[in-house]
């Protein structure tokens, strides 16, 4: 399911009822939401439920994309126009660069060169004050070539285009293959898949490698977690944090070829070193066995900030080499003891009053408030809380009789 709402916690009831019917035997598949970006606790519900299976996006390693031939052999990707769309079948056409010196509005007036039975390669910006249906229908006034009905189109990255201008320069007859056909090219979004409840600090895990089983549904939860493909950090080498990918990237073809399981395929912990016990050993078809697994403290750390650590357990066999990953993930700290309230913050940011001059009043500063007075309140949190109660108490004493 694809809903959620700010405010999630959850003992709200959609998280509850998820939480109940998991319990039942049915997993329930559950949209993390879209605001991922801003941090920790911005989860939705009920995606956070208790034995919920959580997905989010992220950027994937391949997807099918649509592309033309420059004359040099070169496959140059393009996203189809939301106007009329991409090229219904392979042409052969040059290409006419309407203005290489473009800055703005590049096509909205019209092609400034001949362009009959050419395609024309426009310069496109965000600030552009006309759409890709008014360039093609511009363009199509002018005779450039679709072979339709209308003048399909695409967009390129600023290389290709360049790329482009290069080779119409150095040889304006060159002849480009627009093609329909689809390739495997990098882009974006598949899903992945969250970490869930809490461990004991000392953890026993089952290994178990057979040929042929008939699944619980724990089992398919373990298989899809334990299969995914771990992701790192956007442009970096490091693996991102598992409380940001979860499980990591689903690997459904390994999931449904898999022949080792392992349970838990989550761990959530309060402390870090692993010493697993023991590390190699063997198992026939059929078999199983527990291993222990003991997570220590990580040194060097302030509890008072309560960092986050995470990583995974792999586990590999030696038969066809595949490995398995166990996430992992713990705080360091007490979180009953975290301060909610932002009071001194570098940027000026805090929780306070402000007053009628727009500024912070500061400890001593005396208000006139009235009815009609307005004074805000400003509240920022450095964690969620569920409530946050603000009372308003006189600054003089009334003796009672």
């Amino acid at each position: 399911m694809s809903i959620g709402s700010m405010g999630s916690y959850a003992e709200r009831s959609d998280a509850v009822a998820v939480k109940r019917v998991s319990e039942a035997g049915v997993y329930v598949v559950c949209s993390m939401g879209n605001d991922g970006r801003e941090g920790l606790q911005t989860g939705a519900n009920p995606a956070i439920a208790k034995d919920a299976i959580a997905v989010g996006s992220v950027d994937n390693s391949y997807e099918a994309q649509l592309y033309l031939i420059t004359p040099n052999g070169e496959k140059i990707f393009y996203i189809p126009g939301i106007a009329y769309g991409g090229w219904r079948s392979t042409i052969y056409s040059t290409i006419v660069v309407n203005d290489p010196q473009a800055t703005s509005n590049d096509g909205c007036s019209g092609p400034s060169k001949p362009v009959e039975d050419a395609v024309v390669l426009y310069a496109v910006r965000r600030a552009d004050t006309c759409n890709s249906t008014v360039r093609c229908n511009k363009a199509a006034e002018q005779g450039a070539v679709g072979w339709s009905s209308v003048i399909p189109s695409g967009s390129i990255s600023l290389e290709d285009g360049q790329s482009i201008i290069k080779i119409v320069t150095e040889n304006s007859s060159a002849i480009f293959t627009f093609t329909n056909m689809l390739e495997f090219n990098p882009m974006v979004t598949l899903y992945l898949s969250q970490i869930g409840n809490p461990v004991p600090e000392t953890v026993n895990k089952a290994f178990n490698n057979g040929t042929t089983y008939r699944p619980s549904i724990s089992e398919v939860l373990n298989l899809f977690q334990s299969n995914a493909n771990p992701v790192n950090i956007y442009n970096s080498t490091l693996l991102a944090s598992t409380v940001q990918q979860g499980a990591g990237l689903v690997n459904a073809f390994q999931a449904l070829t898999a022949t080792t399981i392992v349970s838990p395929s989550e761990l959530a912990l309060n402390d870090t070193t692993v010493h697993i016990w023991p590390e190699y050993f063997q198992l026939d078809p059929g078999q199983s066995r527990t291993v222990t697994l003991k997570f220590h403290a990580p040194d060097g750390v302030n509890p008072n900030f309560l960092p986050i650590y995470s990583g995974f357990t792999d586990v590999a066999n030696d038969v066809d080499e595949k490995v398995v990953h166990v996430p992992y993930a713990g705080v360091v700290g007490n979180y009953s003891d975290a301060s909610i309230l932002v009071r001194n913050n570098p940027q000026g940011f805090i929780t306070g009053i402000v007053g009628d001059d727009g500024y912070y009043i500061t400890d001593g500063q005396e208000l006139n408030i009235t009815a009609a007075g307005v004074f805000p309140i400003v509240l920022v949190t450095a964690w969620a809380s569920r409530t946050i109660l603000v009372e308003v108490v006189s600054s003089t004493s009334f003796a009672t009789s």
